[in-house]
């Protein structure tokens, strides 16, 4: 039995019963096909006794601060595990503070449980008693709904890793769902089987614009009403987008934006079955590669979508263009490596760095409703670190004849509350020859990045209000 996973339980000391700790160890195999990130990190929450005259203490709980021991130590001693390190946290300052864990080695049939001592320098300790609640690091609930007029199976992905020929040589055989594919990412995503029926039927309705995404959503998500943040996520599987490249999109974003989106953030997302990627799906196995191959991107386009919501910007906003992750795009992947390669290479994951953020990131930068779209992506350079704000070698000179000429213009500065608008134009330099390019320059294709000077020197990257998962297939 391993010892990784999610833990929590109550403060014995210096007060019992004051506070309270979700904590996750991630330092050995907790699951099939799941990387150890050899982390520690966790969430105090504060408790709240309420007697009530008559009847058992109301208790809640309310969230304080999350935190993360980045080079945890592993070690046996007295026969007993201690897990030691320092303790970092994400918001706010505060004084130095180890953490050792200490359990007995785990045992069948056995619940592993620890004990979680904080030291602070000068020597005050917390220390909570904490009990195994799953193997997992977090768990949501994700509701879908369907639109009429998609309303036949398959509804969901179901990928089996063997049914295509193209895949890496070593991909372990096996059959992913969403539920499994996040399951190996370290996340317990329980899917609500009973869908609502969106009536998209009416014959003037053709196309689903954002503002129409997110009135679905506050009309048909059921725990669209509370308190945010929480664990709750919706999907709708819909028809087809006001533009009809468009296999996916995160719509929930809170900005004023043909009137699409509101606080709370990343709620909802969206797959657009009538796209072309899908037109081969089949209802159950693969007769051929066409069908495995429009499953696979079922199956891609489901997990890369629900991971915006978790605050996945893509691969190569992240200055990883050549990750093999489920928040890169295969064909800008193959732009660089050659045909083939992301699906040849791929192993149905997200990277270190996202399963990082995904299992042990600041909760609010995690949880749907949380901090905005783009928070805890490293959009933002403090003043004078000019050289910080834009990925390495993307202002790199390029020699000899250019095939493409890209035209930037804007106003040289902006009023605050001034509308800002920027032209972006694309030129074929070669009149005699077609050239295959990604002509969508809105930033929310992800092709083009725009940085922000604001009159303190500060330079921001400009996260778009949306995330629009679409191929390139132009010709200039």
């Amino acid at each position: 039995m391993n010892i990784s996973g999610q833990y929590d339980g109550e403060m014995t000391a210096p007060t019992n019963g004051l506070g309270f700790l979700d904590l996750r160890i991630d330092v050995d195999k907790r699951y099939a096909n799941s990387p150890v990130m050899k982390r520690v990190s966790g969430d105090f929450y504060q408790v709240n006794k309420i007697n009530v005259p008559g009847s058992p203490p109301k208790v809640t709980r309310v969230y304080r601060e999350s935190w993360i021991v980045n080079e945890p130590k592993v070690k046996k001693l007295n026969g007993k595990i201690e897990i030691t390190g320092k303790v970092t946290f994400w918001k706010g300052i505060h004084p130095a503070n180890t953490l050792k864990i200490t359990m007995a080695p785990p045992k069948d049939g056995v619940t592993p449980t620890c004990i979680a001592t904080f030291t602070r320098a000068g020597g005050q300790s917390a220390v909570y008693n904490c009990t195994k609640k799953s193997d997992a690091f977090r768990t949501l609930n994700l509701e879908i709904d369907v639109c009429k007029s998609v309303n036949a199976d398959p509804l969901l992905p179901s990928w089996d890793t063997s049914a295509h020929p193209i895949k890496p040589a070593a991909l372990p055989p096996r059959v992913l769902t969403i539920e499994e594919a996040y399951r190996e990412a370290g996340v317990v995503v329980n899917i609500r089987h009973k869908q609502s029926i969106v009536d998209d039927s009416n014959p003037d309705f053709g196309t689903w614009s954002d503002a129409e995404l997110h009135n679905a959503m506050e009309t048909y998500f059921s725990q669209i009403g509370g308190p945010w943040p929480k664990w709750e996520m919706w999907g709708l599987l819909a028809g087809t987008y006001e533009d009809d490249s468009i296999g996916g999109i995160m719509f929930d974003i809170a900005a004023a934006f043909d009137g699409a989106g509101k606080a709370p953030e990343r709620q909802g997302f969206a797959v657009f079955r009538k796209h072309e990627w899908f037109n081969d799906l089949s209802k159950g196995k693969p007769a051929n590669d066409a069908q495995a191959a429009s499953m696979r991107q079922f199956l891609y386009t489901w997990v890369h979508e629900a991971g915006h919501a978790f605050n996945f910007l893509h691969s190569w906003d992240k200055n990883r263009p050549d990750a093999l992750s489920w928040m890169n795009y295969d064909w800008r992947y193959d732009s660089t490596n050659g045909p083939d390669s992301f699906w040849s290479h791929f192993e149905f994951r997200f990277d270190d760095e996202e399963l990082v953020h995904l299992r042990h990131g600041n909760r609010s930068a995690v949880i749907m409703g949380g901090d905005p779209w783009g928070s805890g992506g490293h959009l933002e350079a403090p003043p004078g670190a000019e050289h910080l704000a834009a990925p390495p070698g993307a202002m790199a000179s390029v020699e000899g004849e250019q095939p493409v000429e890209l035209l930037v213009r804007s106003k040289e500065f902006f009023e605050f509350m001034e509308p800002v608008s920027i032209e972006l134009r694309l030129r074929n330099l070669f009149t005699d020859l077609p050239v295959k390019l990604d002509t969508r320059l809105s930033p929310e294709y992800g092709g083009v990045v725009i940085y922000i000077r604001r009159p303190d020197g500060r330079i921001l990257e400009y996260a778009p209000v949306m995330c629009k998962l679409s191929p390139r297939t132009r010709n200039s």
